[in-house]
Order: structure tokens, then sequence, then C-alpha cells
């Protein structure tokens, strides 16, 4: 059965299905019944349907030439292109790869009976591509990211929910297996925690991650516990392994069916469900690694609670575990920086900032990377998508965009704006750094995967709306669930330094609007994965920061950085 090549045909599709649509749409109750109707099939077919949907990314990867399979996986969106432009449907992997995890579960209809399980496997694809395409959030012109523009708070709404339905976050391999050990590894945090009243230990979580990450296959594993605790016996007491196994397991029986519920997405938190036996299962590592991390992020924040270690003390510790692991990983790759520098604005800059709303009398960089033709500029931070903004929501979305972009990118704008204005700085560690007519480039770095949202196309609409078009209003609607006054301070303080340098320019009327338009080409939106990709093909300080230039420059609308900057890799070879 073949996915419907645009919006009528999924109409049509689904009102052969007796989804009752009116007026070219259907009702959120019609939604929801479809999503049930979905959730029914996936139970029919069971484990079916996670071995169709793995049968299909292991297809299309290898069909790739891109990065070899055992430094991560890829995959392609489903995507045909027609003689007029059009596309064909993509099918909404990531909902149906959680659907296959919560029925992964023999078929409750005889499995020899091989005919009626593919009938229903195709009705699933062909029925959930019909009612993503009828809500909007498939793609069928090749144009529809330039000219489908909603307005910034509906378009982080439909990117982040996007991202959710069509592609799982996923991490490459290997440089998975650094982020858990950088960030969790027991001498990390040792260091980091040194002096704490109490006592963090993660080591058996991270031995756990060690056994199946070896493993490294596309292949449900059903049943982890016996081979865990073969592993790991000797080093840890049996209930302590027990019981350590049940707390990275996800409970299963959850009730949510619609994509729009983000309590739809829980299964991903944690690494194991639960396998038809009772026992833990183990999915791949491929999608799994991060639910690794999730785990290992909130049994952290779970000790600190339990050590009595305030919030605010919290954060600062995961900030500095971080920041420890990316200087740590950028030394081991030659690549030539300075870290946590510090240094004093002169009286006539900071004037000059404080008529933008700018009141900073001095300014610390969390990496500074200089290379003969660029100056980078990188800010990292911890704050991540979290599963309401997955789910589309938007003052979710807005508020995890303003305290990881946009907070990140007003502090490199500071620093862009006093060399410039200074044409050098001098830091408290007697470090100058000189402009030279040097470019300048602003990498927010996150910690964890923001999806599409950093994707070049997304990021330029962003920063000018939020830069040069966004009025209070506006804002105040997009954020009512949040804390106002708080989250419109931080982004009137970008809007402020984006204006600074809009004067410092001194661009005439007539082209102001080309340079606003132009004025994200210099910043950067990456996650730790993809700066560890980064690292590995280029561990040279010039090579890097020209990748970091190009890849400013790279996007392709889709969440698969990878694919893009691969892509782009190759022309250069």
């Amino acid at each position: 059965m073949e996915l419907p090549k645009n919006r009528s045909e999924a109409l049509n599709f689904l009102a052969s299905e007796k989804v009752k649509v009116h007026l070219y749409k259907i009702s959120a109750a019609e939604r929801d019944k479809v999503f049930k109707k979905l959730d029914r099939l996936a139970a029919i077919v069971g484990r079916h349907l996670y071995q169709s949907l793995m049968a299909r990314v292991i297809e299309q990867t290898k069909k790739s030439a891109i990065p070899p399979l055992d430094r991560g996986l890829l995959i392609y969106p489903e995507l045909t292109s027609f003689g007029d432009g059009t596309l064909r449907s993509q099918l909404p992997f990531a909902y149906l790869y959680i659907l296959s995890l919560k029925h992964y579960h023999p078929a409750k209809v005889d499995e020899r009976l091989t005919h009626k399980i593919d009938q229903n496997l195709d009705l699933i694809f062909s029925l959930s591509a019909s009612i993503m395409a009828v809500e909007g959030h498939q793609t069928f012109n090749i144009m529809e990211p330039f000219v489908g523009y909603s307005g910034m708070h509906r378009q982080l709404e439909k990117i982040a929910l996007k991202d959710s339905i069509f592609n799982p976050v996923q991490y490459n391999c290997s440089n998975g297996k650094k982020m858990v050990h950088g960030l969790f590894g027991k001498e990390v945090i040792n260091q980091i925690t040194e002096g704490l009243q109490g006592k963090l230990d993660l080591s058996i979580y991270i031995d756990i991650f060690d056994h199946l990450h070896t493993w490294n296959t596309y292949e449900m594993s059903d049943d982890v516990n016996q081979s865990i605790m073969q592993a790991l016996e000797g080093q840890y007491d049996q209930i302590e392994i027990i019981k350590s196994v049940e707390v990275l397991t996800n409970d299963i029986n959850q009730k949510s069916t619609s994509p729009y519920d983000s309590n739809f997405y829980s299964l991903l938190n944690k690494p194991f469900i639960k396998g038809p036996s009772g026992n833990a299962a183990y999915p791949t590592s491929f999608f799994h690694i991060v639910g690794f991390i999730k785990f290992l992020q909130s049994e952290l924040k779970r000790q600190l609670q339990h050590m009595g270690i305030p919030i605010r003390k919290q954060n600062a510790l995961k900030g500095e575990i971080a920041e420890r692991f990316i200087e740590n990983e950028l030394r081991s790759s030659n690549i030539n920086f300075h870290h946590s520098a510090t240094y004093t604005i002169n009286k006539n800059t900071q004037s000059h900032l404080r008529e933008f709303g700018i009141k900073a009398t001095q300014g610390e960089c969390d990496f500074i990377i200089e290379s003969s033709s660029c100056i980078v500029f990188v800010e990292l931070k911890t704050k991540e998508l979290v599963s309401e903004s997955r789910s589309g929501n938007q003052s979710s979305t807005l508020e995890d965009i303003t305290y990881s972009f946009l907070q990140s990118q007003k502090q490199c704008l500071v620093h862009e704006y006093v060399l410039l204005d200074q044409s050098h700085i001098m830091f408290s560690d007697n470090y100058q750094l000189e402009h030279r007519g040097r470019d300048i480039l602003r990498v927010s770095l996150s910690v964890m995967d923001y999806g599409s949202v950093s994707d070049l196309t997304n990021i330029n609409r962003i920063v000018y709306d939020m830069a040069f078009r966004a009025d209070d209003g506006h804002l105040e609607r997009a954020s009512e669930n949040t804390d106002q006054n708080a989250l419109l301070k931080k982004i009137n303080e970008y809007r402020g330094i984006c204006r600074a340098h809009e004067e410092k320019l001194n661009i005439n009327t007539s082209k102001k609007r080309f340079m606003q338009r132009c004025f994200a080409l210099n910043s950067l939106f990456l996650n730790t994965d993809q700066l560890l990709e980064l690292l590995y093909y280029y561990a040279d300080t010039e090579k890097f920061v020209q990748a970091l230039y190009t890849s400013s420059r790279t996007g392709n609308f889709s969440q698969n950085w990878l694919v893009a900057f691969h892509n782009t890799r190759k022309l250069t070879l």
C-alpha cells in the first residue's frame, strides 16, 4: 500500500477508513479516534511492527555511503521527489517506533498468517502517514520550508512536534559512549563533587551501559537480566544488580496514544522496556543511548537532592561537569582554546552597552578558539528540550530556546561587541584576544539535542523574529505559562545586544532588512554529539574552525544534521 502523495490523497484515504472529514479537515475527536485505532492495530501485530520499522531503517542506512554504521545509525526521510516539485509522504517513524515499543509482544493473530500481519502493517503505515499529512506535519513541496512560515511561536511548536513524530533523538554510538563516561563517570563525579557531604555513585549504571553497548545490534535483546547478572557478578551484590535493572526499565503500561501528549514519549526516558517475558529488554543502542543519558541525568539529580544540595548548586555542578567534559575533548583533539576566561569591560564600552539595556561590567566566556581567519566564542548550556516542548507546547518551547540558544547567543554577542568596540580584550590571566579583522563565529553549545530547531534555516528565522520583529505582546501570549518577567528580561537583553550590533554596523535603511535577515549566518547551535563528530574528523584547530564555519551555513530542514554534515564533508575531500 502506497503512502499518500498529497493532502487530498490523505483525506480521501481517511474518509475510506470511516474517518469523518469536514471541509478538508478532521476534528480533534476524530483525530484521537485515529490514534486509538493505530494503537489497537499495533497491539494486534505486536513485535512485527518493531521488526518492520528496523528493517526499513537498516535498508535505508545501508544505501547511504556516509559514515560507517559502527559510528551511528542514520535515518533518511522517506521522501521521493516528483517532477513537479512535490514530495511523497514520509513515514512518521518516531511515533511508530514508540508504538512498537509499547506493543513489543507476540502478535495477537496467528503468526503463521503472515498476509494478515502484512495487511495490518500496511494499514498502520498508510493511516499514520495520512493523519500526519492532514494534521500538517508532512512536507509535500520542496519550497514549503521557505514559504510556509507561520510565525515564530507557531513555527517552534511545529518544528519540535514534527521532530518527535518523524525522527527519534539518536546519538552516534561512539560519541554516546564518550558522553556517558565524560558526563557521569566515577572519576568525573568525584572531581566535581569533592568536599560535598555524602557520596555520589553512578558506577553500576555505567557498567551496565558498557556491557550492553558492546552488542551494537539492531535486534531487540528480549531478556537482558541474565546477561547483566553474569557480566557484573562479583562486582556488585545480586540484589543491587536486580534493583538497578528495574529502575532502568520503563513501565510499558502507559495509556497515552496521542503524540500531542507529553506522556507518550516517556518510553524513551529510560533504556529498557519490559519484554514479553516480563524481564527487561534492550531495543538497540542506536536509539537508547539517549535513554541511558536521560536516566543518568535524573539519577544524578535525585542523588544530589538526597544529599540536600540546593537546585542552584545542582545546576552549577551540572554546568561544571559539562564544561570539564568539553574541555577534555577539545584538548584530546589537539584544539587550541582558552577556557573560562574573564575580562573587564572598559567604561566607554559599558556606556554604549547600557544604551541598549545591557548592564555588564565584566564578561566571561566558556571557550574561545582562534584560527588565522576566525575567532569562535563558545557558550555551553545544559538546558534541554523537555517533553512538553517535544509534544508541541509553545510556551515550553519558547522557554527552552530562550535559556539555551538565546541566552548563550547574547553572551557571545556581548563578547563580540566588546572586541569590536575595543579592538582587543585583555583577560584576567593576561591572555589578549585581538580582532585583526577576522570573522567571528558565535556557537551555542547544548549538552542535549534540540533537533530541527537548531537547523540553519530555523535558527535564521528565530534570530530574525526575536531580534528584529517580536513585540512584547506576542512574547507574553507565547509565554503565558512561564515565569514571564524572567523570560522577557532574557529575551529583551538578547534583542538589546542585537540592536547594539545593528547600530555599530551603521547599515543604511535600504540594506537594513537584508542585514537583519543575514544576522544569524555567524550563529551556530550545536549539541555535544555534533561537536564530537566534528572533532572526530577535524582534530586540528584550523580545520576544526573551518568546519564550524561551514556548519553555520549548512542545513537541510531536518533533525538529521549528520546527513548535511557528511554530504558537505564529502564535497570538500
